[in-house]
C-alpha cells in the first residue's frame, strides 16, 4: 500500500467505483473512502482528521457537483483541509472540465496539488504515485 487513504468525492456514484476499480487494482491503498456531495465529503474528512496516521493520503474531488462545486466544498472546509494537507494529504482535482477558468481558478488554490482530467487512468495514477506517494 503507498497511501494510507484515498477519499473520492464525487457525485456520480459510477465513477467513484470505476476509480475505487483502479486504486484497487494497483493496490494503492486498502483505505478508499467516497462521497457523493459536500456533507458527505465533510464527514469523510472528520474521519480523516481523527486519523493517527495519514501521511500521505489523496483527495480526489470532482468540481461540477449538485448544490455546492470541488471550490465550494474547498472554501467551506478551508481550515480543515489545510490542518490535513499539512499532516501529508494531497487535495487533486479530478473533473471532465477543461474550461480554461477553472484551471485558472484551481491554480489559485495552495491547498490544491493538482489539476487532473477525468476520466482516471492506470498511467495518471502511476504519474501521481511518484509525485505523491512515498518510499
Amino acid at each position: 500500500m503507498i497511501f494510507q487513504y484515498i477519499l473520492l468525492i464525487d457525485d456520480e456514484m459510477s465513477v467513484n467505483y470505476f476509480h475505487e476499480y483502479l486504486i484497487e487494482d494497483m493496490n494503492l491503498t486498502s483505505k478508499i473512502l467516497k462521497a457523493r456531495n459536500a456533507e458527505e465529503g465533510k464527514q469523510q474528512l472528520l474521519k480523516l482528521e481523527k486519523a493517527a496516521e495519514i501521511r500521505p493520503s489523496l483527495i480526489f474531488l470532482d468540481i461540477n457537483m449538485p448544490r455546492y462545486n470541488g471550490f465550494e466544498f474547498i472554501d467551506m472546509n478551508a481550515e480543515l483541509l489545510q490542518e490535513l494537507t499539512d499532516r501529508g494529504v494531497y487535495i487533486l482535482i479530478l473533473t471532465t472540465s477543461t474550461n480554461y477558468r477553472d484551471i485558472e481558478q484551481a491554480q489559485r488554490y495552495d491547498l490544491i496539488s493538482s489539476y487532473e482530467q477525468k476520466p482516471m487512468t492506470f498511467e495518471m495514477l502511476k504519474r501521481i504515485v511518484r509525485e505523491f506517494g512515498e518510499d
